[in-house]
């Protein structure tokens, strides 16, 4: 899950610049700041080309937050993926890992 800079498409708020972290192959977390806060929009890009985006509900309501957060969206997104399909190992092996550092940060 290497981060990289990103640009956000052109949208009403005038929000330019984001971290994109590729958390499973198909599915994107992109994180933004946006005034005091963070969000996050989770991609998700299928065999067909469609790509599906939603937000995540839960935001970071500082910069001192968004590291602790950042982890928090990681574990929601795999958590999700491990429940629809357990016997999967990647998405197991990541969120053993994410959970490992939550506590951490």
């Amino acid at each position: 899950m290497n981060p990289r800079a990103g640009t956000l498409p052109p949208n009403g708020d005038g929000l330019e610049d984001c971290a994109e972290f590729d958390v499973l192959p198909g599915i994107r977390a992109v994180l933004f700041p946006h005034g005091d806060e963070w969000r996050a929009l989770i991609v998700q890009f299928a065999a067909d080309g469609q790509v599906q985006m939603m937000e995540h509900g839960i935001r970071a309501l500082s910069d001192e937050e968004a590291p602790r957060w950042s982890m928090l969206v990681f574990h929601d997104i795999l958590a999700s993926v491990v429940a629809q399909a357990p016997a999967s190992p990647l998405p197991q092996e990541r969120l053993t890992k994410v959970d490992g550092l939550i506590d951490r940060v």
